[in-house]
C-alpha cells in the first residue's frame, strides 16, 4: 500500500509540475503578445502625434501666408509607359517610386484600384508634406511631446518618457522636448520613428520601465493564474490527504480484523479446552474440579460476550441508533461496581482514590458506566504494579467534569490527536503484550458527545495520563 501511495504521490507531483510548466509557457506567450501590443501602441501613438503636429504647423504656415505656388501639398500618381511602376509626383519634377509590378499587369491594376486607401500611400503623403513643411516651419518638439502624451494615455501607457529629434546619419540629437521628469535613458526602452521622406530625421522616444507597464497590464490574468494554481495545489493536497486517510483506515481495519480474530479465538479455545477436559476424563471429575473448569468456561464466555457487545455498540453508534436515557446517577456506585469487575480479572494490585465533588450527575447510566469502565480498564492495562488510580469530579459552569488519572506509561504527544479514532492503537513496536481492538476510547468519545459533552487527555511519557470527560447538566 505504501508503494501504491508513493506512485499516486509521484503521479500527482508530475501533474502539478506539468500544469505549472504549461502556465509558465502560457504566461510567457501572453507576455510576449502584450509586449508586442505595447510596442505597436507606442508606434501608433508616435505616428498619430506626428500627423497632428504636422497639421498644426500647416495651419501656422497657412496663416503666415507662406503657402507659395511651388509648395505642393498634393501627390499625383503616375504610371510609366511600361505599366510597371507608379510614381509620386511632388512638384518641381521630383518623383519617387511607390510600386513596381515586375511586369504583372493584373497585379498593377489591383494596386492602382486600391492605392488611395493603402497605408503606404498615406505614409508617403505625410512624408511629402513633411519635406515641404519642415523647410518653412521647423518641427515643434514640445508640441509633439504634448500630443504624444495624449495618445499614449489613450493606450493607458503612463510610464515616464522623454522625446528627442535625432539625425539618423550619425545618430546625433538635434532637439529635445522640455521635460521636467528627466531620467537616465540607459535603462529605458528606445523607440525611433522616421518622419521625413528620406529618413534623415527621426523622433526618438525613451520610455522608462516598459516591462512594468506590460506586467501591470497582465496583472489581472497573472493574479487569476496564481489563484487557479493555488486552488489546484489545495485540491491535490486535499486529494492526497484523503487517499492517505483511506490508506490509514484500511490499515487500521486490517489490524482490527487481526486483533479481533485473535481476541475471539482465545476465549473460545480456553472454553473448549475446559469443557473438553471434563468430557474426556477417565473417571468422573470431582465437584471441585468441575466447578473450577466450569468457572473458567463461564469467565471466558463472559469475556467473549463483552467483546461482542463492544463491537455491536460501535455498530449501533455508526447507525445513530443509540438513545441517551438521562437520570440522576451516584458516581460512587458506578465506580465501585467497575472496580469490582476489574479486581476479578486483574493480575496486579489496584489502588483507587476518589475525590467526588459533586458525587452525582445526570447522564445515561449504562453508557456512563461503560465510559468509566473503559477508562479504568485502559488505566490498569498501561500501568505498572501496583496501579494507582485517582477518579475525581468538579463543577465547570453548567457541566460536571470527571477525570481518571493513572500512574501508567503515558502517551507521546504525537499520538494523542488520534487516540479517539476508531480502531486506532498507539504503536508499541514488536510488543503485543496489551490486547484490544482500538475501540474503547472511540466509544468514550462517541458516547460523551452523545451526551453533548467533550473529552480531553493530558499525558506525558513515563508520567501517566489524565482522561477527562465533561458532561453538560
Amino acid at each position: 500500500m505504501n508503494l501504491k501511495l508513493r506512485n499516486i504521490a509521484f503521479i500527482i507531483g508530475m501533474i502539478m509540475l506539468g500544469v505549472f510548466l504549461y502556465q509558465l509557457y502560457w504566461l510567457n506567450g501572453l507576455y510576449l503578445t502584450t509586449a508586442w501590443q505595447f510596442e505597436k501602441n507606442v508606434h501608433e501613438s508616435m505616428d498619430i502625434a506626428d500627423q497632428n503636429e504636422l497639421f498644426q504647423r500647416l495651419e501656422i504656415i497657412k496663416k503666415k501666408g507662406l503657402n507659395k505656388p511651388s509648395f505642393a501639398l498634393g501627390v499625383n500618381v503616375e504610371e510609366d509607359s511600361t505599366g510597371r511602376q507608379v510614381y509620386y509626383s511632388q512638384g518641381q519634377g521630383e518623383k519617387d517610386t511607390l510600386y513596381k509590378s515586375g511586369g504583372d499587369r493584373a497585379g498593377f491594376n489591383r494596386f492602382k484600384e486600391n492605392i488611395k486607401t493603402t497605408e503606404k500611400l498615406a505614409a508617403y503623403i505625410k512624408k511629402t508634406l513633411h519635406k515641404n513643411a519642415d523647410v518653412i516651419e521647423k518641427v515643434n518638439i514640445n508640441a509633439y511631446d504634448s500630443l504624444l502624451f495624449v495618445e499614449l494615455n489613450k493606450h493607458n501607457i503612463v510610464q515616464p518618457h522623454q522625446i528627442f529629434v535625432v539625425k539618423t546619419a550619425n545618430d546625433s540629437i538635434c532637439g529635445s522636448a522640455t521635460n521636467k521628469n528627466k531620467f537616465d535613458t540607459v535603462q529605458a526602452k528606445k523607440f525611433d520613428f522616421l518622419y521625413d521622406l528620406n529618413g534623415v530625421h527621426a523622433y526618438r522616444l525613451y520610455i522608462k520601465n516598459p516591462n512594468g507597464q506590460v506586467l501591470a497590464q497582465m496583472g489581472g490574468i497573472v493574479a487569476t493564474s496564481v489563484i487557479i494554481f493555488a486552488l489546484l495545489i489545495f485540491v491535490f493536497a486535499y486529494l492526497f490527504k484523503t487517499i492517505r486517510k483511506l490508506q490509514t483506515e484500511e490499515e487500521l481495519k486490517t489490524n482490527f480484523t487481526n486483533n479481533m480474530t485473535h481476541e475471539l479465538k482465545t476465549p473460545i479455545a480456553v472454553s473448549y479446552a475446559a469443557v473438553d477436559a471434563l468430557l474426556i476424563a477417565d473417571k468422573p471429575a470431582s465437584a471441585e474440579r468441575q466447578k473450577k473448569y466450569l468457572n473458567i468456561a463461564k469467565e471466558q464466555m463472559s469475556h467473549l460476550s463483552g467483546l461482542v457487545e463492544q463491537i455491536l455498540s460501535m455498530s449501533r453508534s455508526d447507525n445513530q441508533l443509540i438513545e441517551i436515557k438521562a437520570e440522576l446517577i451516584n458516581l460512587e456506585e458506578i465506580v465501585s461496581g467497575s472496580l469490582e469487575k476489574r479486581l476479578l480479572v486483574a493480575d496486579k494490585k489496584i489502588e483507587l482514590e476518589t475525590r467526588f465533588n459533586p458525587s452525582t450527575l445526570v447522564a445515561d447510566r449504562l453508557h456512563l458506566s461503560n465510559i468509566l469502565n473503559n477508562l479504568m480498564e485502559n488505566a490498569i492495562k498501561y500501568s505498572g504494579n501496583p496501579t494507582h488510580l485517582i477518579i475525581s469530579t468538579r463543577k465547570e459552569g453548567n457541566a460536571v467534569a470527571i477525570s481518571v488519572e493513572d500512574n501508567g506509561i503515558g502517551i507521546d504527544a504525537k499520538y494523542q490527536k488520534r487516540l479517539f479514532d476508531k480502531f486506532y492503537r498507539v504503536p508499541t513496536g514488536n510488543l503485543h503484550n496489551v490486547k484490544g481492538f482500538g475501540l474503547g476510547l472511540f466509544y468514550v468519545k462517541e458516547m460523551t458527545e452523545k451526551h453533548g459533552g467533550t473529552v480531553e487527555v493530558k499525558s506525558h511519557p513515563g508520567k501517566g495520563s489524565v482522561f477527562t470527560i465533561i458532561i453538560p447538566q
